[in-house]
């Protein structure tokens, strides 16, 4: 019981981390790389959890999703307006 709570304040603390990191210095392929590793952490926390299997899998499905979806939109509604085609 104390390493899953040791556990889970080590994500939380790596999460903020990144997510101060990327307030600061961020630019469209730093919000990709941590709306990835946000994911992969939330995706160890299900693992984690004590969850039954079939909704554990839906859960990290859903990440999974919802990742692509994050960086589909940064690609296109963040760094497509800047994109010049024609040079």
């Amino acid at each position: 019981m104390k390493d899953l709570i040791s556990d889970r304040k080590l994500i939380n603390t790596i999460m903020w981390v990144l997510l101060s990191g990327l307030a600061f210095f961020g630019t469209v392929p730093l919000f990709i790389v941590t709306y990835w590793a946000c994911a992969l952490f939330m995706i160890l926390r299900t693992r984690q959890s004590q969850l039954p299997r079939k909704i554990s899998w839906a859960v990290i499905s859903a990440y999974i999703v919802l990742g692509t979806l994050q960086t589909i939109y940064v690609g296109n509604a963040v760094a497509g307006p800047h994109l010049n085609l024609l040079t």
